[in-house]
């Protein structure tokens, strides 16, 4: 755990980071995904090293898993589909956005590496004429910036404006532990502040030129983070510090 416990009323500071990681991804996502058992995979046909494809570069895209269910598709199918794309569009990692929301691996992309809607295509197509479709799209070279979002808890180090926040928020809702109404109240109170955070963070990302931001307090058994990245969590904190003063 970074920095001291910012406590709220028996909530742990984890569990704040938790509800800022799915808040920030909340707002990337435009919705909340149903959770559901997975396919989650790091798809890597024909690398010739971890993370690398015979190109030189790395691609890393993200579907809604949940979202091919309509078409009732045994898994093996879902799973062709899935080998097809990586294959015809040199994929390293192939993510499923409903992990991703459980986790809280990312926080933020560019619209360009989801591909849901091709998938779901390709699954119509599919479902036509038995015959798994081309499915060949555009898919930029990954650009990776890593951020911790534990660190903008920090009371000392991290975001100023949302310790002031939270701090205010105990002052304000002391029941909300117990009481719904305040507990709503409370959340709401915070929410200004999480949607300037990832406002910011879209921004930051942006004129710097990545199109991931990954969480990298995140547990994760994926090698995500062993791909040449950049830490932008200080740099972000001190630049959100100067302009939210």
């Amino acid at each position: 755990m970074i920095g001291r416990a910012l406590a709220v009323h028996g909530e742990s500071q984890e569990k704040l980071v938790t509800m800022l990681r799915i808040t920030l991804l909340a707002f990337s996502l435009g919705t909340t995904f149903p959770i559901q058992d997975p396919v989650h995979k790091q798809a890597a046909p024909g690398n010739t090293e971890a993370g690398r494809n015979k190109d030189g570069r790395r691609r890393i895209v993200l579907f809604d898993n949940s979202a091919l269910s309509q078409f009732n598709l045994p898994q093996s199918d879902i799973d062709a589909l899935q080998r097809k794309f990586t294959q015809e569009n040199h994929v390293d990692i192939l993510l499923d956005l409903v992990e991703l929301f459980k986790q809280g691996l990312v926080l933020w992309w560019i619209p360009e590496v989801e591909v849901t809607n091709r998938f779901i295509e390709a699954c119509r197509e599919y479902k036509k004429t038995g015959a798994i479709p081309l499915m060949k799209t555009t898919v930029p070279e990954a650009s990776i910036a890593i951020l911790n979002v534990q660190a903008m808890f920090d009371g000392k180090t991290g975001i100023k404006q949302l310790a002031k926040r939270i701090k205010e928020a105990n002052q304000k809702f002391p029941n909300a532990s117990t009481s719904a109404s305040e507990k709503e109240a409370f959340d709401k109170y915070l929410k200004e502040v999480r949607g300037s955070i990832f406002e910011a963070l879209a921004a930051f990302a942006k004129e710097r030129g990545f199109n991931f931001v990954f969480n990298v307090s995140a547990q994760s058994n994926l090698s995500i983070y062993s791909l040449p990245s950049t830490d932008m969590t200080r740099p972000f904190i001190d630049n959100y510090n100067r302009l939210h003063p």
